[in-house]
């Protein structure tokens, strides 16, 4: 194998779990050249901005017209690929048949069992291998099943995600912090949408008050983006409480900085989350509607707390939807208390 097309059409949690599997092929096959397409550059102007991992990110986005499609699948023909991987979260119908245009020699996809007509249409189409997309199976382990139907010989399965750090303490200063001293909160989630995911907001008001009483000495930080402040967290700034926001104030970089020298992080299940798995932090991820099989953090020193109401795991196996199940269960979260987090919170501090 000389040259690799990935499929990078996820979010930023999912293309870091397909880290491992990058690193794997590379490897495997150190001469390979791997090339990513997505909509966007965040996986090579980010994730993995300082690594040799990748070749290429070409960027073609959903939306563009099917004229320019066409043309960079017949462009891409000089580049003589031997494979392309189509993962569960990143198969895009135009990718699948523009891999012809771009005469790429073999498509690995994922197929949902359940999908009868697919599996049937698939199995006729040349050059194609149909992984069958496994219940209870976590994700860094279902890009793994991709690579060995292509080499069809096991591999030795590395779980350890990993991003770009540039560590540069800059952003502590901006914030007047300093190392190891501070906390930080992610109160909101994806741009501040509605989502059972999300611990309420009534929720972290009090976990920060009990914060601020019994560890004076730690900063508490918010981190996200601007939809994140706008819908969550510029709510908690009338509430007389001592926080310190940072959401819509910092690059995507300088977030991961606030997440590497921090004591501790609590997010919810997102790419921060991810992107605190990936950096080692102390991480607590706070887990409901999601199917925690699939997305768990896999990392020594992150714990995860579940909340086990009526919708607990109801996203299991690609089902539900965490907008309209919020609706169904507006208190999805709440089995996880103040007291449950502070209490993990309190282990940390304690045993380091």
């Amino acid at each position: 194998m000389t040259r690799i097309l990935i499929s990078a059409y996820t979010g930023l949690g999912n293309f870091i779990l397909k880290t491992p599997i990058i690193k794997e092929i590379k490897e495997l096959y150190p001469d390979v050249k791997i090339d990513l397409i997505a909509g966007n550059g965040f996986g090579t102007e980010f994730i993995l901005r300082n690594s040799d991992l990748v070749n290429k990110t070409f960027i073609l986005k959903e939306n563009d017209s099917i004229w320019k499609k066409m043309k960079l699948f017949i462009n891409m023909k000089e580049n003589n690929y031997d494979l392309i991987l189509l993962a569960f979260d990143s198969n895009r119908k135009f990718l699948f048949f523009g891999s012809y245009l771009a005469k790429i020699k073999t498509r690995i996809i994922h197929i949902n069992l359940k999908s009868k007509v697919k599996m049937l249409f698939f199995s006729f189409m040349p050059s194609t291998t149909l992984v069958p997309l496994l219940p209870s199976r976590h994700e860094i382990d279902l890009n793994f099943d991709l690579l060995e139907a292509y080499i069809n010989k096991p591999v030795q399965r590395n779980y350890n995600t990993f991003i770009s750090n540039t560590k540069n303490k800059d952003i502590l200063v901006k914030f007047t912090l300093e190392e190891n001293r501070y906390i930080v909160l992610q109160v909101g989630a994806a741009n501040g949408i509605k989502s059972a995911k999300k611990w309420s907001i009534d929720n972290f008001e009090k976990l920060i008050k009990v914060l601020n009483k019994k560890y004076p000495k730690y900063n508490i930080v918010t981190v996200g983006d601007q939809g994140d402040y706008e819908n969550d967290i510029r709510g908690l700034e009338n509430k007389n409480l001592d926080f310190i926001n940072t959401a819509g104030l910092t690059s995507i970089d300088e977030v991961a900085n606030l997440l590497y020298f921090s004591k501790i992080v609590v997010a919810n299940d997102s790419g921060i989350m991810h992107m605190a798995n990936a950096l080692n932090c102390y991480l607590i991820a706070l887990y409901g509607p999601t199917d925690y099989t699939r997305t768990r953090p896999l990392g020594k020193k992150s714990r995860i707390l579940y909340s086990k109401t009526d919708c607990f795991c109801k996203m299991y196996n690609f089902s539900g939807n965490e907008i309209k199940l919020l609706d169904e269960y507006p208190t999805c979260m709440d089995g996880i208390t103040v007291e449950h987090l502070y209490l993990e919170i309190y282990k940390i501090l304690g045993e380091h």
